[in-house]
């Protein structure tokens, strides 16, 4: 049998989006986008009762790794390292902190991705809960 390239494995799931790119980091390979309200921050009154656009696989996995209690330094390091860029934090709430990322190119049908995690840290610089966005732009 012959291999099935990999730009071609996610086709139902998430559209041809060539998740194994190397243009896109491990830790956001495969992962879905959510609708709803963008970002972690305090919300505005007008979207208090919308749900977050939360990426489902891509806030799992920040949670797994960097769970309560975590290092806010390593999950710095290790998102830096795959690309993410630091965002700074959230206006009136600066202990909710922002990286992102964003490539373009990435797939047949989608042509970027563009994600954002937020996290909260305490004043010993431990993580207290991470938030995983992801959005797709395309065709």
């Amino acid at each position: 049998m012959r291999p099935v390239p990999c730009k071609w494995i996610g086709l139902g799931a998430v559209l041809v989006l060539g998740a194994c790119s190397s243009h896109v980091p491990e830790i956001l390979r495969g992962v879905s986008a959510g609708g709803g309200y963008w970002g972690a921050c305090p919300q505005p009154d007008w979207a208090r009762n919308s749900p977050l656009a939360i990426s489902p696989e891509f806030n799992e996995r920040l949670a797994k790794r960097y769970p309560p209690g975590s290092s806010e330094k390593r999950l710095i390091e290790d998102l830096s390292r795959q690309g993410f860029k630091d965002a700074g934090s959230c206006e009136g709430e600066p202990t909710v902190r922002i990286l992102t990322f964003s490539a373009d190119g990435i797939g047949l049908v989608v042509s970027s991705i563009t994600a954002t995690a937020y996290w909260k840290v305490d004043p010993q610089g431990k993580v207290l809960w991470t938030k995983g966005f992801v959005a797709y732009t395309g065709l």
